[in-house]
């Protein structure tokens, strides 16, 4: 049994500056979808980079299922939520937490948030996934960190005042080194799974560093990659705005193997190989 993509929404506050208000109105577009159910959601998991003031408690996570309390206080009843501090590469790994709990029976429903504030626009992306069948779903995870390459992405913030400032140092090689780390990766992930390439038929990735998924395209096919249309100014739920725009055509629902690729500082690469329901 395999977890399933059940809703999928991209939200911008409309002051372009709160992560708050965005999340809430994601996952809330995913609950509506969800509303005919009886079952709850099980898990929220929050795993936005840098949220509105740089805080981090309370759990972001859990702000948001107090915003939505109220209206769907049936479906979030008993909800867990936390949050995953896992740089740009936390939605993968969030879901593998969440597809976990679905595969041993223990929940029905997971929904995945993340987004960011200044001095990104506020865009927040939210996934809900739940109980598929057999031979659908989220089938394998990998995660793979590359320490050599710790210092190449630092981020700090700095309190002045009443006002917080983010610092962010990028090394020039960082673009490089997040490829050769993702094909390395990649190779051994087929490998790993019994699988070539060819067999892949769509791969949604990181849309940063910037540059990063379109040196992808080169490298693999571009018929094959999905690099957003740059609506959005966001960075945590860049994968999340890129399965929208896959599914916003035919593209994502007429591919069966779907490779998802989160890369992140540290640096971190997670992959899930996902086959959708036919």
């Amino acid at each position: 049994m395999g977890a399933i993509i059940k809703a999928c929404s991209v939200s911008t506050d409309e002051t372009g500056t709160s992560y708050l208000s965005s999340a809430a109105s994601a996952v809330k577009n995913c609950l509506e979808q969800l509303s005919p159910v009886k079952k709850g959601v099980g898990l929220l998991i929050n795993t936005g980079v840098y949220p509105d003031r740089h805080i981090h408690e309370p759990a972001i996570a859990s702000l948001i299922q107090g915003v939505l309390q109220k209206s769907f206080r049936a479906i979030l009843k008993g909800t867990f939520s936390f949050d995953l501090h896992s740089g740009g590469g936390g939605v993968v790994m969030a879901l593998s937490i969440i597809n976990g709990f679905i595969e041993s029976g223990k929940i029905d429903y997971g929904v995945v948030v993340a987004g960011d504030s200044v001095p990104f626009d506020g865009t927040a992306g939210a996934l809900m996934i739940g109980r598929g069948q057999s031979d659908e779903g989220f089938k394998i995870f990998s995660q793979d960190t590359y320490t050599h390459y710790s210092s190449d992405f630092r981020s700090y913030s700095n309190y002045s005042g009443n006002a917080v400032e983010l610092f962010i140092n990028q090394d020039h090689e960082y673009l490089n080194h997040c490829l050769q780390c993702v094909k390395k990766s990649v190779r051994r992930f087929l490998l790993d799974s019994a699988l070539s390439d060819g067999e892949i038929d769509l791969i949604i990735p990181s849309q940063s560093p910037e540059g990063f998924a379109s040196a992808l395209a080169d490298l693999y096919d571009k018929e094959r990659v999905v690099v957003s249309k740059g609506e959005h100014k966001c960075y945590s739920a860049e994968v999340i705005v890129a399965i929208a725009d896959a599914q916003s055509g035919e593209i994502f629902r007429n591919s069966r193997k779907v490779l998802f690729i989160n890369v992140g500082p540290g640096i971190i690469v997670d992959l899930a190989l996902y086959l959708n329901p036919w």
